[in-house]
């Protein structure tokens, strides 16, 4: 029976995880930028849109205002999850601000196999 809330999610993901936040809010220019490197660990992550102007987001580093996947400003997220999203959470993340710079928090969550190791 799952006691704790690594129990909880070592049972849901089948492996031990650990969460990556960025302590600060990442800056979104009005041009083109890497926001997440590709991970083949990540099993998902949520961003939000935390500031004032919408942004694009994409998988390809062209992306644009019309290319990319909109999210309005603040609030605006995408979340994703590797049993619905599969490998597309590895996938690097590119976004642009649309209107002006704005800004986004990112959260991930990593397969961490020496995490057991520690519990």
């Amino acid at each position: 029976m799952s006691n704790t809330l690594d129990d909880i999610i070592k049972d849901s993901f089948k492996v031990m995880t650990r969460s990556v936040e960025f302590a600060a809010a990442l800056a979104i220019p009005a041009a083109a930028t890497n926001i997440r490197s590709s991970n083949p660990n990540c099993l998902g992550f949520t961003l939000v849109n935390t500031g004032a102007n919408p942004i694009a987001v994409s998988h390809e580093p062209n992306v644009t205002a019309t290319t990319g996947v909109l999210l309005a400003a603040n609030g605006g997220a995408m979340i994703y999850r590797y049993d619905r999203d599969f490998h597309l959470c590895g996938y690097p993340i590119y976004a642009i601000g649309v209107g002006g710079a704005s800004t986004v928090h990112l959260m991930q969550i990593i397969a961490d196999p020496y995490k057991a190791k520690e519990i």
